[in-house]
């Protein structure tokens, strides 16, 4: 599936993706999962970090990017990257929305000294967010089936949503609009500090490819009751200025 998109996610340095669905050796149609073989997929994408949920058991999809030597960020373990001398760690904290736990959890990554921390959650609130920048992330994810917005906040981006990358249950329509169209969040660092943001639109069916349009654009004309939207994805260009 990843076939028309996955040379273009290999170009980066480091590729995050999350998982909905567990990987499973013995995945038939009555399951809600996907096959061993999709970690073709990640590793044809050049994929390195793999967020999978904390609310479904994990056992063997664990074993699986193990074993193909991707890492993965789930509830307590937290995954180390290295790119460029750039040190990464990646937290998912799933439905946590206690400022306790997330404070302790980013404390605990800072004991490996990351350069950057970027902490995924659930169904994220800006409460939530902006607890975990006052914790000490530098880049703060939801995971959505939606394009949600982003803001940024003491300087740090927020993205509530990236939307789909990949989905071959569902017919997707070919119309770009912002119920069928998912983001490709592109961070680009010098030495340890943020210093840009591009978005893409990508078609999540059953063989994802770039539209080619861009979404920045299309998010604030769609979105134009957002307060301060269109100031935020500015400002996002600017980050680190």
């Amino acid at each position: 599936p990843t076939d028309k998109i996955g040379g273009h996610l290999k170009k980066f340095d480091l590729t995050y993706i999350t998982l909905i669905t567990p990987l499973a050796l013995d995945c038939d149609n009555f399951q809600v999962c996907a096959s061993d073989n999709a970690v073709k997929s990640l590793l044809n994408s050049g994929g390195d970090v793999a967020n999978i949920s904390s609310d479904v058991s994990f056992n063997e999809t664990k074993s699986i990017l193990t074993k193909n030597k991707i890492g993965f960020a789930n509830g307590e373990n937290i995954s180390y990257q290295t790119a460029n001398n750039l040190k990464f760690a990646f937290i998912n904290l799933g439905n946590t929305s206690d400022a306790i736990i997330i404070k302790e959890a980013v404390t605990k990554a800072k004991e490996d000294k990351p350069q950057v921390i970027l902490v995924t959650f659930n169904n994220l609130t800006a409460k939530v967010g902006r607890a975990a920048v006052d914790s000490g992330a530098d880049i703060v994810v939801g995971n959505s089936t939606t394009v949600k917005k982003i803001e940024l906040y003491k300087n740090k981006p927020i993205v509530y949503g990236f939307g789909p990358l990949i989905n071959g249950t569902y017919n997707w329509s070919s119309a770009y609009t912002l119920n069928n169209v998912g983001m490709l969040g592109q961070f680009y660092f010098f030495n340890d500090r943020l210093v840009d943001i591009e978005l893409e639109a990508v078609m999540p069916n059953s063989y994802s490819y770039l539209t080619g349009l861009d979404v920045r654009s299309t998010v604030i004309n769609d979105w134009k009751t957002q307060q301060d939207l269109k100031d935020e994805l500015l400002s996002i260009s600017k980050a680190g200025n």
